[in-house]
């Protein structure tokens, strides 16, 4: 090839790369536009682009393939968190429906009970009771201390065992102290009654028990504390004016013939039936004794069966007892023929908690040793 020939082949590569320059810039400035290539690269420059544009393809496929395995798990999981709130709610809905069903047969139950409490209750047993005393002291007007009283309370036993004062009546001389159809409160007060068995079949004496609390809350006129074990009735007229009449009762009942109430009932018979009740008077003194010369006083024997021992001593002169205060009064007592003819007790207050007694025909002697020094008192019954 001559010099003419070279050159003229160097032209044409010269013009070749600028048109290819021209074309590659053209190219460039049309993807920054983001339009396509206007005519594909020549030679070189079109499989570098086609190589560019497989590889383009290639990653765009790669991306489609894995966006769209994505969005399935996606809605996968949407799918399972959709049926997990739907069996949440018919859960919560059941949970629900299960509370408004407790609280419907709470309020049934409830209403029920209450349709129970109202009931009046069939009454078993409605039985009277007499209980015999005196006055200790009064505040009421006329009403001096040795007055004879007498008890007399009606007792209600329901199907449930529960007994209630149906009535009550405490008369001493010619003024009645209580009466629970003017005193009590609109509610029975309910009673502790005490069965004790006589020396023949259907024969029963009672002890009774009311509450100073239970007897407040019945909201009436007077206040009603009783306690017959313990020799006691106390009664508080709260209106007009507050005054208060303490009674010593016997603390069992008169007999009650007919069946068994079966109210705490001790099997033990006892050893003799009738109590014995004086009226006795001081005759002697010796020492710093409790009770002076003259002194008048109530003497009572009656038979036990709720302790091992036969008999229980009440001995006290107006307000102050000699012998069996409180629940005290327990001791062995001769019986002859079927009555209670004597009795003895030689420990002295601080060991038995009573005084020493000796009982014997119409003469008791109540003795003692105290820190002021040792004394005795002797006293005659009546006949």
């Amino acid at each position: 090839m001559g010099f003419r020939d070279d050159r003229e082949a160097a032209h044409l590569r010269a013009d070749a790369l600028e048109r290819e320059l021209a074309a590659t810039r053209a190219e460039l400035d049309a993807l920054k536009q983001g339009e396509a290539p206007k005519r594909p690269r020549l030679r070189h420059g079109y499989y570098g682009v086609l190589a560019g544009a497989l590889c383009a393809v290639a990653g765009v496929g790669a991306f489609v393939v894995s966006r769209r395995a994505e969005e399935a798990r996606m809605h996968a999981a949407l799918e399972e968190a959709e049926a997990q709130r739907q069996r949440a709610r018919v859960e919560d809905e059941a949970a629900r429906a299960r509370e408004v069903e407790v609280a419907e047969q709470r309020a049934a139950l409830d209403h029920a009970r209450r349709e129970v409490e109202r009931a009046p209750r069939v009454p078993v047993h409605l039985e009277t009771f007499t209980w015999q005393g005196w006055v200790v002291q009064s505040a009421v007007a006329g009403l001096a201390p040795e007055t004879p009283c007498q008890m007399r309370g009606s007792v209600v036993l329901n199907d449930a065992g529960d007994a209630r004062l149906q009535a009550m009546r405490i008369a001493c001389g010619e003024t009645v102290v209580y009466d629970a159809a003017q005193d009590a409160g609109p509610n029975p007060i309910p009673v502790g009654l005490r069965e004790g068995p006589g020396t023949a079949p259907e024969r029963h004496r009672y002890m009774l028990r009311l509450a100073e609390e239970a007897a407040a809350q019945a909201g009436g006129r007077a206040r009603l504390d009783v306690s017959t074990l313990q020799h006691r009735v106390r009664v508080t007229r709260l209106r007009p004016d507050e005054a208060i009449t303490e009674l010593h009762v016997d603390d069992v009942s008169a007999l009650r013939e007919g069946p068994a109430l079966n109210l705490g009932r001790v099997a033990r018979s006892p050893d003799f039936e009738d109590p014995v009740t004086r009226r006795a008077r001081v005759t002697a003194v010796v020492g710093r004794a409790p009770v002076a010369r003259g002194a008048q006083c109530h003497f009572a024997a009656r038979a036990v069966w709720e302790y091992p021992e036969n008999c229980r001593l009440a001995l006290r002169c107006g307000g102050t007892w000699l012998y069996g205060a409180g629940e005290a009064g327990y001791l062995t007592c001769e019986v002859r023929n079927g009555v209670a003819v004597g009795a003895r007790d030689d420990s002295p207050s601080a060991e038995g908690g009573d005084p020493r007694v000796l009982w014997s025909g119409a003469r008791v002697t109540v003795s003692d040793f105290t820190a002021a020094g040792a004394w005795s008192v002797t006293l005659a019954l009546a006949p």
